[in-house]
């Protein structure tokens, strides 16, 4: 993938999933470079503005909606990355201790 067109600032610089690149916060039990609470807060910043000028943007509803819900059940010190365990399915089954 890296050297075709499915190469991407995750895939190169910053996976998400464990043991891939040494130094990222996936193989520091995500520890946070930009934590999931930041995230969210740019989200909720992200979606107030879309709805100040009556904008639709519903992916970034939808990823507020996840973010939001992961914060809320305690991962919001994680860094954003770690949202993987939600939206990777079984693939990603890893912990984020």
């Amino acid at each position: 993938m890296k050297n075709a067109s499915g190469n991407s600032w995750p895939i190169s610089v910053y996976p998400p999933l464990p043991g891939l690149i040494d130094g990222t916060p996936s193989n520091n039990n995500y520890r946070p470079g930009f934590s999931a609470g930041m995230m969210n807060k740019d989200l909720k910043l992200a979606n107030d503005c879309a709805k100040s000028v009556n904008a639709e943007t519903p992916l970034g509803k939808m990823a507020l909606e996840i973010y939001d819900q992961f914060c809320k059940e305690g991962n919001d010190t994680k860094d954003f990355s770690a949202i993987s365990k939600v939206i990777g399915g079984s693939a990603w089954n890893y912990p984020i201790d």
